[in-house]
């Protein structure tokens, strides 16, 4: 405020305001034992959407992570047989921290059978499998461009562990596996409840080639990073 003629102090005529500003922002975790070209393919995609910031934590850096900093974990290959994690699932299962688990070739499967409940591997026998996407026309849980799933055919397949999936309740699958030339009913890409919280399962490691073909035509849908943006709005 401007001083008056004859005012004795103007000292009383300012003010200082502090304005706390809020990060409202979900901040989503990505999680893995070792850098993997997939782990760039997921950030990318989930930064693109501003509400949302993305935290790395590769190696010894999982240690330092807080799960109540983050509204979803994406594990990534983890447990592995390098490292079982067991300290950071254990303190992601204690807050019910909804959970995106990526199964993959490094993926300790005994280890995984014992941190959830909602799948289970068995017969494993250490080597891999190649695993094709195609859509589950049941799927509504949300909406998908229906012209572009037709690029899913496109694909190269992911690579999984060669095992026998077990489902221990209901899911709701957006993709399901083509081996081969032959359509599996067992889910790719789907989501389930685990211990009254969110989780969600990708099959297979590679999806950073998914992102390499559509790149090859400037024409494709951007289906990738849909299918990651709308599956982390799911889950978190």
């Amino acid at each position: 405020v401007a001083p008056l003629k004859n005012e004795l102090t103007a000292k009383n005529n300012a003010q200082t305001i502090y304005v706390e500003v809020i990060d409202a922002r979900q901040k989503v975790l990505i999680a893995s034992w070792a850098p993997h070209p997939d782990i760039a393919t997921f950030k990318q995609a989930i930064s693109l959407n501003k509400q949302y910031q993305v935290t790395v934590a590769i190696g010894d850096e999982l240690d330092t992570i807080a799960p109540k900093d983050f509204s979803l974990a994406i594990l990534y290959q983890l447990p592995s047989t390098a490292n079982n994690a067991q300290a950071l699932i254990n303190k992601l299962n204690a807050v019910k921290l909804p959970i995106w688990y990526i199964i993959g070739g490094q993926s300790n499967i005994g280890a995984f059978n014992q941190v959830q409940k909602a799948i289970s591997f068995t017969k494993t026998n250490g080597s891999l499998q190649e695993l094709l996407p195609y859509q589950d026309d049941s799927f509504t849980a949300f909406n998908l461009d229906l012209q572009a799933l037709k690029q899913l055919s496109l694909y190269d397949p992911l690579q999984a562990p060669f095992t026998n999936l077990s489902l221990n309740n209901d899911y709701k699958a957006v993709l399901k596996q083509k081996i081969g030339k032959v359509n599996t009913q067992n889910p790719l890409l789907f989501f389930m409840e685990d211990s009254n919280r969110k989780v969600g399962f990708l099959i297979g490691e590679g999806i950073w080639k998914w992102k390499l073909e559509e790149a090859k035509n400037e024409q494709n849908y951007p289906l990738v990073n849909e299918l990651i943006t709308k599956t982390v709005q799911y889950l978190s």
